[in-house]
């Protein structure tokens, strides 16, 4: 009977291939410098369009004022005072920081990071990042297959979009950190912006 029965099922769907996820922060970029956040100067028309085509968040803030301990919150989805990333006294397992230096303590390593996470689901992940701290050699990076310090916005730019346009078995989750925004601005260097 089962044998019967069998014969009238649909084949099962295909498995859902995974999207892939694109994480970019524009490090220190501020919501009053954006169009379209109100910013009355046309300072920002390409992120303004794409803006205008996506998700524009009202209530979305950073956890801390700085970038070691917000991203350590983006990373494991807790708060500063819950993961421990935070300036420092210089003592036993501090990290020193540069340029000054200043030190910091690492995130609490028994939080499961973003990049673990996905690449536990199966996803490859990189970081790509023109921010030391969010660099190869530092803790915020756990997780990823592969982090790569760039000194430069365009080339960080230029090796995300390549990335992006590889084949892949897998799906990606790649993380872009930008930093042109601790820079003076100039709109024709940034054309991203």
């Amino acid at each position: 009977m089962l044998l019967f029965l069998s014969c009238f099922l649909e084949d099962p769907p295909p498995p859902q291939k995974h999207p892939d996820v694109l994480l970019v922060v524009l490090d220190t970029v501020r919501r009053d410098a954006l169009g379209a956040y109100g910013m009355s100067l046309d300072a920002s028309p390409h992120f303004d369009q794409l803006i205008s085509k996506g998700m524009l968040f009202e209530q979305a803030w950073s956890p801390a004022s700085w970038t070691w301990p917000s991203h350590a919150s983006l990373f494991t989805g807790v708060y500063p005072w819950e993961h421990g990333a935070h300036f420092t006294d210089p003592a036993p397992g501090a990290i020193a920081l540069k340029p000054d230096p200043f030190f910091a303590s690492a995130p609490d390593p028994t939080y499961t990071t973003l990049a673990e996470e996905l690449g536990e689901a199966g996803y490859q992940t990189h970081s790509i990042s023109a921010n030391r701290l969010v660099g190869p050699g530092f803790p915020l990076v756990r997780g990823f297959d592969k982090a790569l310090f760039l000194d430069d916005d365009s080339k960080v730019a230029t090796a995300a979009i390549e990335l992006l346009n590889e084949s892949r078995e897998k799906p990606l989750f790649l993380f872009v950190n930008l930093m042109s925004a601790h820079s003076p601005w100039f709109r024709n260097l940034v054309p991203w912006v």
